[in-house]
């Protein structure tokens, strides 16, 4: 890069992180003045009417986010569950996605519904969520996983051979990739095709996959396949600086990976992390570390600088905070909009140079559901789809970076 890019650059940093600082106090304004969680069935019924009404007239033609620019200095994304919605509802998530200023949504493609016998394919469910996706001007990032039952030894289980899975990777890249025959088929789309997969999701969480060297030898195998159909494909493999062996050990899955497949660079694009965790700003020194988002992003990059792939970029693809009620892992509204500021804010300045993108977790809470129950609250819309503190949080950085 040249001198005057660089100048460019920092400036346009400087610019950015004083705008974060402008952005905060508009948070700190709106956290004071926002009332409390609705949490009950009345605010779920509330939203479940609000959220009918809207998909009946949701507009399926103006997209309501620009296209991504490449010179972006960072992806923003959340996950969302076009998929679990049907007819006009996926219209009306995909927009409430969109709301947020966000340019891409994670979304599960499941191997099991999409191939539920070997060989063929059913691509109906998930052509309806990139046709909503792409009419509300998001990408979408597609995670491969769930296997079917022919494939795998049992429900969520990585299988031993991996070719099926690389066929099925190939026929995801075929159909949805550059040139794929969904863009074919639908020509009255604009043309956003996947360019980048996830290599399933936090495979060392079922017992049966706590082996990191099954894992990257899947990766070879899908990444083969995938790159054979498109070398415009790129993908994303699961990591993190630590998983519990079936023996109850601490051990390190990204060390256990390169183990495996010393030449693993080779075979992936970028690393996907899930940084869960407190406050980002705070790092406790011999607490517990891997609980601590800031800590496990900077752990993360430094082993793939230990193994040579200094340069591979890091994809946060969930990073969030639950407001459930609870004592697990609960957070207030206000704090889980000033985590998520700080952990934007280090994204943009001390991580600049290798967090390519964030996924904020999740779109709206999920209720009726019990308040203290943290996986059902890491939502940014309340169960009545009222925006909590952190909804804003998003927005208003979305919109510096785009400014």
């Amino acid at each position: 890069m040249n001198p005057s890019r660089r100048r460019l650059r920092r400036v346009a940093r400087r610019g950015l992180a004083a705008a974060l600082l402008i952005a905060a106090a508009v948070v700190i304004a709106i956290i004071l003045f926002s009332g409390p969680s609705n949490q009950g069935e009345g605010a779920a019924a509330v939203g479940n009417n609000r959220f009918a009404r809207a998909a009946a007239a949701c507009s399926r033609q103006a997209p309501a986010t620009p296209a991504y620019p490449s010179s972006a200095p960072l992806l923003l994304g959340i996950s969302a569950s076009i998929r679990l919605e049907q007819g006009a509802g996926r219209c009306e998530e995909a927009r409430l996605a969109a709301q947020t200023g966000v340019h891409a949504v994670r979304e599960d493609i499941s191997w099991a519904v999409t191939e539920p016998r070997e060989n063929e394919y059913d691509w109906s469910s998930y052509d309806g969520v990139v046709r909503a996706a792409t009419e509300a001007g998001l990408i979408v990032l597609p995670i491969l996983d769930d296997p079917p039952s022919w494939a795998s030894p049992a429900p969520g289980c990585l299988p031993s051979d991996p070719g099926p899975y690389a066929s099925f990777t190939a026929a995801v890249v075929a159909r949805y990739g550059p040139g794929g025959q969904f863009w074919r088929e639908n020509p009255d789309l604009p043309d956003r095709p996947l360019l980048w997969y996830e290599l399933w999701n936090e495979p060392w969480n079922a017992p049966c996959n706590r082996d990191p060297a099954l894992y990257a030898r899947l990766v070879v195998a899908a990444v083969t396949a995938g790159r054979a159909t498109s070398s415009d494909a790129r993908f994303l493999i699961d990591g993190d600086t630590y998983y519990t062996t079936l023996a109850g050990r601490t051990a390190d899955w990204i060390a256990g990976m390169y183990a495996a497949v010393p030449d693993l660079g080779k075979y992936f694009d970028a690393l996907s992390v899930h940084p869960y965790g407190g406050n980002p700003a705070v790092q406790t020194p011999g607490d517990n570390p891997d609980a601590e988002p800031a800590h496990l992003v900077e752990q993360a990059h430094a082993e793939l600088a230990a193994h040579g792939d200094g340069d591979k970029p890091l994809w946060v693809t969930e990073i969030g905070w639950s407001t459930c009620s609870g004592t697990g892992g609960c957070v207030t509204e206000a704090e889980q909009a000033s985590y998520l500021a700080e952990f934007l804010r280090l994204a943009v300045t001390t991580w600049r140079s290798y967090v390519r993108a964030v996924f904020v977790y999740d779109l709206r809470d999920i209720a009726p559901a019990p308040a203290d129950d943290a996986q059902d609250w890491y939502g940014l819309l309340r169960p009545d789809l009222s925006p909590k503190p952190a909804w804003w949080v998003l927005h208003s950085f979305a919109d510096q970076l785009q400014g």
